[in-house]
């Protein structure tokens, strides 16, 4: 049984991975808050979700 420490790594090393393949939306999201654009923030974090 691998430990649990060898999962959290897994987990940041995947979420590392993942959320760079995505700066384009993360970018967007905060020119979204800098513009004060609802309607982007709106639709960004839902899609976040």
């Amino acid at each position: 049984m691998k430990s649990p420490w060898i999962f959290k790594e897994q987990i940041q090393e995947w979420f590392t991975t993942e959320t760079r393949k995505d700066t384009k939306m993360l970018e967007s999201f905060g020119r979204a808050f800098e513009e004060n654009d609802i309607a982007a923030i709106e639709k960004y974090f839902t899609a976040y979700l």
